[in-house]
Parts: structure tokens; sequence; C-alpha cells
């Protein structure tokens, strides 16, 4: 996978499983996952650790924190070598097992998910036979003698939470999938890993002078807050399979447990880095994607807070330093998060995949800041040694060589673009390449009067669009790309004037030019004109070529009214967007938002089958979760004080990628997330 888009839509479901799934509430609007105060762990406090009997400092943790060291301080041989030894504690095949999930997630490479499968099923079988579970015959005895069970040894109950962590980490991977199959495979891993959690609190319990490691103890720890965390950021049809099979889950309580686990036996053990690496997944990469103007500062508050801790334990990681990049673009601060793409590069040699992740990061950076010279050296380098998609690859060379006007060498990029052979992943072609075959296609970019032609010299501008890059323009590229959409738009209504050419394209190409246009204009403070060229871009409902104008547009347009009534934070780009509206025709702060939920549940019911549909759905998803908050704090006569908090709400936001990707984030990419 590459890019946070990437992150979405190259795992997304099968057109019939989303249809199949998409059920709707009685009004039609999505369940929110946030509406569940539950944890389908069922233990809301951690009390239990106040009487627990922990030992700190356990010599076996110890040592496989070293293991975890060598991984995060980017000495991936040694750390393979270290957990590759034979021993006889389960915790080091654990330890193996979890870093290579983490690769997995990262790179969502298919030779990484198969290793990380047969690493957890060898860790599985080695904690099992430590665990000395108690089988069948043996319970029936017992209950027939009415007899309490024995206490386990310090040991077995180690090897009995690594057990739990496995079969947690091992549904992890299948919800990666997000195929049918594989969800019933890891709904049937979190139903036996949640029965593991819960036989562990109450052995715990039971027996409150069992000794326990204080990594141990995070580690019960750590796996209630990836059930919690992991099931509230499903897409939503994935969560009514969740739900199906009976979980609820509490992303707040998921959140905190991963934080306490972060903190709790630090340097010992695995869990402490695994729940940084976790937690910034969700405030980094999964945010990038689908949070919300109003709370993004919420999350960068968080990420900031445990990256500056994290790089005092582990300088320069390289695994760090790529999320620190992120977060960088996050902050619109490109320059800064090259630079940090370029040390992660430079800083490790044996991870290849890593610094191809880091090449498509700085290209879509030089991209978006118009360097293209710079831009077409990263794609270049993807192109002879990445297998993600050399369609996409050559997509983007040829967009950087249409920028510099390069039209010979921008019609061979294009031509490679559209004759490079389809990828499948999970049985399914990639979403950005099925984008890029069919604009290559119609739009003929592989002929030299393709290159030449009105739509190709909007094809730039609609890339960083859809991969949200728009907003991360300088104030200068800002203007020129204005001036250069408003050159096209006015060309392609001339055409149409004089009926020159199909008027049904040149139609979508205005259309499209209204809604770039209104985020360029958005972004320069120009609200209302803003409004008025998204329901431009709308108007006419969904063509027939660019299915997804209609609903990127009517997002856009209910966003802009649905943060007009929200409190944007200080310094927002945004900031004077509800003093804009106000006292118009657009009405109170209230209706606005009313209006905007009600649209947003309009997008939320059609179904077009535009390109990166899932993409936009998850978006959807997480702007109507939020609209509930917005309108309860407007509506006459609510309370100020009975509104959640910016904090509390921060957990609306739901995601694609289910972790990926790195999960994204906003753009599809070699293996973790990209765009915003």
């Amino acid at each position: 996978m590459m890019g946070d888009a990437a992150g979405v839509d190259e795992r997304e479901i099968d057109d019939a499983d989303l249809e199949a799934l998409q059920m709707q509430d009685d009004d039609g609007e999505a369940e929110s996952s946030d509406d569940e105060s539950t944890s389908g762990a069922g233990h809301d406090d951690l009390d239990w650790l106040k009487t627990a009997n922990i030992l700190r400092g356990d010599p076996v943790q110890v040592d496989v924190f070293h293991g975890a060291f060598l991984f995060y301080t980017n000495k991936f041989t040694e750390c393979d070598d270290f957990f590759a030894a034979p021993r006889d504690d389960p915790i080091y095949s654990v330890g193996r097992a979890v870093l290579s999930v983490i690769r997995a997630v990262f790179t969502f490479e298919q030779v990484d998910i198969d290793q990380a499968h047969t690493f957890l099923d060898l860790a599985l079988a080695h904690s099992k036979k430590k665990a000395a579970f108690e089988g069948a015959f043996s319970t029936l005895a017992r209950y027939a003698r009415w007899r309490a069970p024995p206490p386990p040894t310090r040991e077995q109950f180690a090897a009995r939470i690594n057990f739990a962590e496995m079969k947690l980490m091992g549904a992890l991977l299948y919800v990666l999938d997000e195929r049918i199959s594989s969800l019933v495979r890891a709904g049937l891993g979190v139903t036996a890993a949640l029965s593991h959690y819960h036989n562990l609190l109450k052995t715990l319990k039971q027996h409150p002078d069992l000794e326990i490691t204080s990594s141990d103890a995070g580690g019960i720890i750590f796996g209630l807050g990836v059930f919690n965390l992991m099931l509230s950021v499903l897409p939503r049809p994935l969560l009514r399979v969740a739900r199906t099979l009976g979980f609820k889950a509490d992303r707040e309580q998921g959140l905190k447990w991963l934080e306490v686990s972060r903190t709790m036996g630090e340097g010992t053990g695995l869990r402490g880095p695994s729940a940084a690496f976790l937690l910034l997944t969700y405030h980094v990469l999964l945010q990038a994607f689908l949070c919300l103007p109003d709370e993004m500062h919420i999350h960068i508050s968080k990420s900031e807070s445990i990256l500056e801790n994290i790089f005092a334990q582990f300088k320069d990681s390289a695994v760090f330093l790529f999320i620190k990049g992120r977060l960088l673009r996050l902050q619109n601060r490109l320059p800064e998060s090259t630079e940090t793409f370029k040390k992660c590069v430079a800083v490790q040699q044996d991870w290849r995949q890593l610094q191809h992740l880091c090449a498509y990061e700085i290209g879509w950076n030089t991209f978006t800041q118009g360097d293209f010279p710079a831009s077409v050296e990263q794609w270049k380098i993807l192109q002879a040694e990445s297998k993600w998609s050399k369609s996409f690859y050559s997509w983007m060379l040829g967009l950087c060589r249409l920028s510099r006007k390069e039209l010979p060498l921008a019609v061979e990029a294009f031509n490679q673009a559209g004759a490079a052979n389809t990828r499948r992943l999970i049985g399914k072609t990639l979403s950005v390449e099925q984008y890029v075959h069919r604009k290559v296609k119609v739009y003929k970019l592989d002929t030299t009067e393709g290159v030449a032609s009105l739509y190709a010299r909007m094809l730039p501008l609609e890339i960083l669009y859809l991969w949200n890059l728009v907003p991360a323009s300088s104030k200068p590229l800002l203007t020129s790309r204005l001036a250069e959409v408003e050159s096209i738009a006015a060309e392609a209504s001339s055409r149409l004037e004089r009926q020159e050419g199909n008027d049904e394209k040149l139609n979508e190409l205005r259309r499209t030019c209204a809604l770039v246009r209104g985020i360029c204009l958005r972004e320069t403070g120009r609200f209302v004109e803003a409004l008025a060229l998204f329901r431009e871009a709308g108007a006419g409902g969904v063509p027939s070529g660019e299915k997804w104008l209609w609903a990127h547009a009517s997002y856009e347009e209910g966003l802009l009214l649905l943060m007009s009534a929200a409190q944007l934070p200080e310094g927002h780009a945004w900031t004077g967007l509800g003093a804009a509206l106000e006292g118009s025709e657009e009405g109170d702060a209230f209706q606005r938002a009313t209006r905007a939920k009600k649209l947003l549940k309009e997008i939320s019911k059609s179904r077009a089958d535009y390109d990166f549909e899932i993409r936009l759905r998850l978006r959807l998803q997480s702007a109507l979760a939020h609209s509930k908050k917005v309108i309860k704090r407007v509506k006459p006569g609510e309370k100020p004080g009975e509104s959640r908090t910016p904090s509390q709400a921060s957990t609306s936001v739901t995601s694609d990628r289910t972790v990926s990707g790195a999960v994204s984030a906003t753009s599809d990419r070699p293996a973790s997330g990209t765009s915003k």
C-alpha cells in the first residue's frame, strides 16, 4: 500500500461486500462507534493494578527490551538475529512476531504479511506450550469434585498473556485484509483473545499474590487498549460485522490504556514502544486523512509529546522519524518534513522498503511545493525499485513532466502508466491503478494530442485535490494555482459557448475547476466564494465520466458549513469562517450545522461507484459523527457546559485502512500512508 489514501483504498472492501454491509440506521445515518460507551473488554478501570503483585526490573524483560531497542535504533539485521536465536522463554518468539506485525502494518507488502503470520503461529505454539492450559477433561473432572483451578506459576501466567497477545495480533493482520472471510477469522481471533484477557484479569483477582512483571501487566493493558482502539477505527461496513459478532468498543478507553502501557515498565519488555507506535499511527497517520479541522491541533499536540519521549529513548529511530515527517506535513511544514524523510533514509540501510516509503513521501512533498525536478527523481527511484505500482509511479512522473511542459517525456510516462501490468492486492486491482488507467484511456494521454489538451492541464491540480494537498501549498503557490485553474475554467466555458469539443467532458472539466478553485479560495479566507463554487461543482448531479465530482463537491460544501458552526482553534486558516457566514442567507450556526448533516447523509446514501469511493465514505463517517456534537453544542437553548470537550470529541474520527497502513493518510503510497 502506498499513502494515506492508499492506506484506505488499497485495502478497500469488494463492491459487493460494501453494498451488502452498508446498512443504515432508521434515520439513514451511519452509527458512530463513539456512541458506544461500553468497552468490549468489559473492564472500565485499572483497579486491579492497585492490588497486583508487580515485579520490576525482570532480567528477561530487560533483555527483550534490548532486542526492541535494536529494532527502534535501526539495527534491523541485528534485531532479527537477536530474536531468531532459540530460547526457552516464549517472550522472545513473541518479540519477533510483534515486530514483524509492525513491519507488515508499516509496509503492507505481502511478503511481510506472510512472514508476520508465520512468526505469529510459531509464537502462539511456543506460548501455548508454556502456558499449561487446563484441558477439557481436567476441567470437567475438577468441576465434578468442586475444586478451584490451581494458580498458575509466574512463567505460566506470562505465557498466557503472550498467547492472548498473539491471538490479538493475528486478528489485526486479518482486519487489514478487509475481506469477509478474513473478517470472520479476525472475529474468531478477537473472541479468543478477549476470552483469554478476561481470564487473566479473573486470575489476578482470585490470586492477588501472583507475581507478575511490570511488562506483563503492561501487556494486559496493551491488549485491552489495542482491542478497543482497533474496533473503534474500523470503516463503517466492517464495524457492522464487528457488532454482528457482539463487539463494542470505547475509543477513549483504548487510547487511555495504550498511554498507560506506553509508560509502564519503561526500559523493559516490548509493549511500551509498541503502544507508542500504535498511538502515533492513530494520532498522525489516520488523522492526516480523517480528522476534521477543529480537532487537528489536539492530535498534533499529543503526537509531539509522544515523539519527544520516544526520541529520548531511541535517538534517530527511522520508524519514528518517518512518523515525524508525516506529522510535519500535517502542520504544512513541507521543507522540514522533506528533510526528516531524508534523514530517515540516511540513518539506516537495511530496510529498503522503508526507504521507498520515504521516497514516496518526498515525491509528494516536492510535487506539492512545485519542485518538479526533485519530485521526478523520487518517482524514478520508485519506478525502478519498488514493487507497489509501476503504473502509479509512471503517472506521477507524467504529471511532473506535464507541469514542466515536457510533453514528449509526458507521453512516454503516460504510455508506461497505461501499459503497466495491473497489480492486484487481496484479489482486487489497486484503486489508484483503476483511476490511472481510466484517465490515460479516456483523455488519450499516451498521445501528443492528449497531453497538449485542456484536460491534461488540469490533472496536476486535480491530483493535489484528491490527495488533500492543496492546503499544504504555500501562499504564492496557492495564488499561481488559482490563476491556472481560473484560466482553464475560462477556456472550458468559452469552448462550451462556442460548442467546440465534447460538451459533456467540457462541463465535467468546468465543474472540476470550480471544485479546485473553491479549495484554493477557502484556504485564502474567501469562504463565501468557496461555498458558491462547491455548489457549482456539485450542480447537475453525478456526471457520467468523472463520477467522483458530485460526491466530493457536496462533501466540501457540507464540511465548510459544518466547520462554520464548530469551534476552530485560534490561528487556524479557517478561523474567520463562522463570522463570514453569520448573518448571511446561510442562517445561524445551528441551521448551518443541521443543513451540513443533512447533506452529508445524502452523500453517504448515494452509490455511484466512483474513484476512491471508500476513502470519501470514511471521511463522511467521521464528519457525520462529528456533526452530532456540533449540533448539540450550537442548538438553541443548549447549555454550553453540556457539550463534550474538544479532547473528548477528538475520538470521533474513524478509519481505511484500518491501521496500515498505516494505514493514510491521504494518499496512496508505497507502503504506509502519505499525504493528508
